[in-house]
């Protein structure tokens, strides 16, 4: 964690997960990933962290195994979401 360990976390529904396939969401999440791997290198991690940073990874995974049959995620949506239904770390 760049910033610290994790305040707030929200536990996601798999049965929420509307994309086809047997393994649609960790399909998502390593697709998300593949792609944040050439996204934001280190060097540019300073550029980055405004506009396409850590929260546009999950959002990109979210839309991808289109979570609550949804593709509009973005930072601000998860962020919505994260406020409403997140929990505190203990």
């Amino acid at each position: 964690m760049a910033f610290g360990k994790p305040a707030k976390y929200w536990k996601l529904d798999p049965a929420q997960v509307y994309a086809s396939g047997p393994n649609a969401w960790d399909t998502a999440v390593h697709d998300a990933s593949e792609e944040y791997k050439h996204r934001m290198p280190f060097r540019c991690l300073q550029h980055n962290l405004c506009c396409d940073n850590c929260h546009s990874h999950v959002a990109l995974a979210l839309n991808l195994m289109r979570y609550n049959n949804s593709t509009n995620w973005n930072m601000v949506t998860l962020c919505f979401f994260c406020l409403l239904y997140g929990k505190y770390v203990r």
